[in-house]
């Protein structure tokens, strides 16, 4: 009976304690949610796709638990309408439910006491009227004291874009139906639109009928065709409006699908002829790719192709995200018209390019009494053109290895073969020597393959080495470029323009490439950096006998009684009489421009700005991860830079993000800014290569929800089925060893820039020496900068350097008192009072400039942890805070 007893208690206990149990799987705690009202003027967001989970945080709630809030926009000091939904809660006390702002997630929902007025639309919805404010802020739901929900609201103020239509076939557009479209897809971002149709554009060679060769699909590059439309649009319309975005319509694509095309963060479209509506809906997406950097939404991991409502899908929908947003406002107003592959026109270079015709005599032929405009002056270069004559076919040209800038000829293959068949063939018989010799001969032979694999791996580069030595035999250093016989003057310049130096490298001193035609020859020479012409009258006494007579490094103007040595490339015309004798100089320098009554002038003391960017990648990613996300996918990279500096940020690079470098630009007031390219490869990191840092990346903890709370301080590595996985210190995750070879080949490099930046600053000889110079360097250009400053010191005065997240700081060292001001920002890694794992800069992890006080570091500011990471910490759009430094701080940059 005792047993029945126990038994029937214990039986009574478990299934009381089932019951419990099942109450509590279907318990389902209350919670409010935000969702779009049908009234809204403005934007909503919230996580509707697996794919794109990562980009939505989920929050902590008590009594909830992980909750992803939703996101709202509205108008700089305007109002708007968001619902919020009350979920599993049948009755519901409105004197108990309040609305409050609080300014962030991130410290614990801390409430500033304001709140929202809402009014109740039914028994669980109830619409909340937001307030007039002019920064963002986060909206938090309370019930009976405990936080239900979450909402993230973004304040915008009204970006005005203009687009310009040119049409080049005859369509019927309607402006006011176009701009309603764009407006209304835009609205969420507060973006404006001030459209406009140009006139009809005609071409000889474009008819309307003309299908346009189809483009790059990942939106990285304009054909030749859109180019060539491009440079003869703004050279027939030299004053147009180039802050502006220009959509050519264009008859359509040889692929029918392809209705329309824009590069990345360009501003020019190409969208094909149609209806109003259809042109309409085209151009709304185009312009995401080109005003906000939006890239297709399956791109990326992101969802299927077809699958979303969004703008960026194929579906045809108009849905943006939150980060859309973003993007959108971050980039817009940054106009240009070049992709990052295309070579573009500066006046800088060691090599500067001429070409001309000569008659019999050797005497340019001067075309309508112009003689500047007939000695063609299209651009410079930093190499030599670089020609192959080969007559014998085993050097015949198969294909370039574009890694390695490698001709392949008929002489690799055939030593590719020879090698591996001699190898294969002595290993066969050292194997049955071996089996021979010795019973167990097994690890021996694995030995031998080793040993015989990799003879032959150096005895073919010994080879590759020796038919390279052999390509030199038919280089053409000077004489008849055979492959140009015949062409017309444009088609020579353009030919001359895509050649690229096979043998990769970069010459250090100042030189003249002569391209000279005779007859139907094209005869290459190679002179010093200035050039002297005599001119002599004609039977009609007009001074259009003109000879190359010299070539020097000096520039020597007998007239004016001056010789000094040139630091930037010159024409000089000597006005011979019939005896000869000079009776007049002119000098011009490689423009044309004439600089002989400037030569004696005064010159005045000028500031100089020189922004060096980092790290180009070869992405369309709406934000700096999904840029690395894209090169570990393609394992592609942009070449190192080619050294040209230019007078617009023209690859897109500070000008997009909230126009930083304009910021600069505004705190330095410089009367000259200039930008440079630091970019080079992964392997010239501390990372050493792409597999290493996306290795590191993919890892590597993002940031922590909580910043009171941080769990980030070890990671957990994935190990093989016997050996488990492994737990390590974050921290030691971070690749802090120095690539001193890969920092020297920046350093190096960026000595060839600073000669360019000496030819722009020298235009009047020696002019350089009462200017001050201002550098802003970011991530690789830092390396690059001080190889500039190497070049630059004692040619001009050393003014600012502020240098943005290093990469590999410690490899290189500053000279402090050179400069008035010199400031390092960036992520804190020092080994005491580091910051948290999860907010360092992992593209780059810091450390100390050499030579550098450590009171001259700044890090990023404890309110900025939305921007911190191991990608934002060194994303240089999240460095506008540097500007917002007040004077008198540690790292404020002083108004000049």
């Amino acid at each position: 009976m005792k047993h029945m007893l126990r038994f029937f208690l214990i039986f009574t206990v478990l299934l009381s304690s089932a019951h419990s149990l099942g109450q509590n799987t279907n318990y389902v705690p209350s919670k409010i949610i935000f969702t779009a009202s049908e009234f809204q003027q403005f934007g909503f967001d919230e996580s509707r796709y697996s794919a794109w989970n990562s980009n939505y945080d989920s929050i902590q709630l008590q009594k909830i638990g992980f909750y992803t809030p939703a996101h709202k926009s509205v108008g700089y000091e305007q109002t708007d309408l968001v619902d919020a939904v009350f979920l599993s809660k049948r009755i519901i006390y409105t004197d108990s439910l309040s609305f409050e702002i609080s300014k962030s997630v991130e410290n614990g929902l801390q409430n500033s006491g304001q709140a929202v007025r809402f009014v109740q639309k039914n028994d669980s919805s109830f619409t909340l009227f937001l307030p007039e404010r002019k920064y963002d802020y986060v909206i938090i739901a309370k019930y009976k004291g405990n936080v239900k929900g979450v909402l993230h609201v973004y304040v915008y103020k009204p970006l005005l874009q203009k687009v310009i239509i040119v049409p080049m076939v005859k369509t019927v557009l309607i402006k006011d139906s176009l701009e309603s479209q764009l407006q209304k897809v835009y609205q969420p971002a507060n973006i404006i639109f001030d459209l406009s149709i140009a006139p009809l554009f005609k071409l000889d060679k474009f008819n309307e009928k003309l299908l346009f060769d189809n483009p790059s699909p990942t939106n990285d590059r304009y054909t030749l065709q859109m180019q060539e439309i491009r440079d003869a649009y703004f050279k027939k319309h030299p004053n147009a409006d180039k802050q502006a975005y220009y959509v050519f319509i264009i008859p359509g694509f040889v692929n029918p699908s392809l209705n329309g095309y824009m590069v990345v963060n360009k501003a020019m479209a190409f969208v094909k002829v149609g209806d109003s509506k259809a042109i309409g809906n085209t151009l709304t997406r185009q312009l995401g790719h080109g005003i906000g950097m939006l890239n297709a939404t399956w791109l990326n991991d992101g969802p299927l192709k077809g699958s979303t409502d969004n703008l960026m899908d194929a579906a045809g929908g108009h849905h943006l995200t939150y980060f859309q947003w973003s993007d959108l406002r971050h980039s817009a107003n940054s106009y240009s018209f070049y992709d990052n592959y295309e070579k573009v026109v500066t006046n800088n270079g060691m090599v500067a390019y001429f070409f001309w015709e000569e008659d019999e005599n050797g005497y340019i032929k001067v075309i309508d009494n112009d003689l500047l405009g007939s000695i063609h002056r299209p651009y410079k270069k930093n190499y030599f053109s670089y020609h192959l004559e080969v007559d014998n076919f085993l050097f015949y040209e198969l294909f370039v290895v574009p890694w390695f800038n490698e001709v392949i000829c008929s002489l690799h293959i055939i030593a590719f073969v020879l090698i591996f068949t001699v190898a294969f063939l002595l290993r066969r018989k050292f194997h049955r020597y071996l089996r021979f010799k010795f019973r167990r001969s097994r690890l021996l032979r694995i030995g031998s393959r080793l040993v015989f694999i990799g003879a032959s791996i150096a005895i073919l580069t010994w080879f590759f080495y020796l038919i390279r030595i052999g390509f030199t035999w038919y280089e053409v250093g000077e004489g008849e470029i055979k492959v140009m016989h015949g062409l017309n003057m444009d088609d020579a310049s353009a030919f001359i323009k895509s050649n690229e130096n096979k043998k990769g490298e970069f010459e250090v001193n100042l030189s003249s490439e002569l391209l000279v035609k005779q007859k139907n020859r094209w005869v290459k020479k190679i002179r010093k950096k200035v050039l002297y012409f005599s001119l002599q009258k004609d039977e009609k006494g007009e001074w259009t006998k003109c000879k190359l007579e010299a070539n020097k490094d000096s520039l020597i103007l007998q007239t004016m009684d001056l010789k000094i040595h040139a630091q930037n490339h010159y024409i000089v015309f000597n006005y011979l009489d019939e005896n000869n004798a000079v009776v007049e100089q002119k000098v011009y320098n490689h423009l044309g421009v004439e600089l002989t009554k400037k030569i004696r002038l005064q010159d005045p003391a000028k500031r100089i700005l020189i922004l060096v960017n980092g790290y180009r990648p070869t992405s369309i990613g709406h934000n700096f991860k999904d840029y690395f996300n894209d090169i570990s996918a393609n394992g592609l990279e942009h070449p190192n830079s080619d050294n040209m500096i230019y007078d617009f940020d023209r690859f897109g690079y500070w000008n997009p993000w909230q126009a930083i470098d304009e910021l600069f630009q505004k705190r330095i007031n410089p009367a000259e800014t200039y930008y440079a390219d630091g970019h080079f490869s992964v392997s010239t990191s501390n990372h050493e290569s792409l597999v290493n840092f996306t290795t590191t990346a993919s890892i590597y903890p993002k940031r922590c929800t909580n910043s009171k709370k941080h769990i980030c301080y070890t990671t957990t590595l994935s190990g093989s089925g016997l050996l488990g996985s492994k737990i390590v210190p974050t921290y030691d995750l971070h690749r802090t060893k120095p690539n001193k070879k890969g920092f020297s080949e920046r350093r190096s490099n960026g000595m060839i820039a600073g000669r360019n930046i000496l030819q722009l600053l020298n235009e009047l000889p020696n002019k350089s020496k009462n200017d001050t110079l201002y550098i802003v360097a970011h991530s690789m250009g830092y390396a690059y900068s001080l190889g500039m400053i190497d070049v630059l010191r004692g040619r001009i005065q050393f003014g600012g350097f502020y240098i943005i997240a290093p990469e590999n700081a410690s490899a290189g060292f500053v000279q402090t008192h050179e400069w008035e001001e010199i400031w390092q920002y960036g992520s804190n890694l020092n080994p005491d009072k580091r910051e948290a794992p999860c907010l360092q800069d992992g593209v780059a992890p810091q450390a100390r400039v050499g030579g550098l006080y450590p009171s001259k570091r700044v890090y990023i500011p404890k309110k900025n942890y939305r921007e911190k990471g191991f990608f934002d910490s060194h994303f240089i759009g999240n460095y506008k805070w540097i500007l917002d430094i007040k004077a008198g701080k540690p790292g404020a940059i002083r108004q000049r």
